[in-house]
């Protein structure tokens, strides 16, 4: 049999270039979601540390750091549910990882709680 057939060097080095740029593409994303992650950690560390929060270290745990945000703004969320906010938010946060059709609630969770992170530290929040 002839190997030129198979191992054409042409339809070889196009899939390499193109392993390599997605494997290029892939580092990227991966540097930026290690910068993000960072910047959002030290930024969460400093607003529990401000707050006198004893686990700000929390911050730097993955979903420890969902169950922060929550506890940074726990005295402005509706007294009806401030007691329960930090763990609902996390039991939602791991139920959505089960249960996929979660996700919709679990963004307006999440945009609740930025919400009034921004709204505790900015004076130009939407009102």
């Amino acid at each position: 049999m002839n190997d030129e057939i198979f191992f054409n060097e042409t339809v070889y080095g196009d899939n390499v270039q193109l392993t390599g740029l997605f494997f290029l593409f892939f580092i990227g994303i991966m540097i930026f979601a290690l910068i993000s992650y960072v910047i959002t950690a030290i930024s969460i560390y400093k607003m529990a540390k401000n707050l006198e929060i004893e686990w700000a270290y929390a911050a730097w745990i993955p979903i420890a750091n969902s169950a922060l945000m929550v506890k940074i703004v726990q005295d402005k969320i509706h007294p009806s549910i401030r007691e329960y906010a930090v763990p609902l938010y996390v039991g939602l946060l791991l139920a959505n990882l089960v249960l996929s059709f979660l996700a919709p609630l679990l963004l307006v969770a999440s945009f609740y709680v930025m919400f009034l992170i921004f709204k505790q530290y900015s004076e130009n929040y939407v009102k």
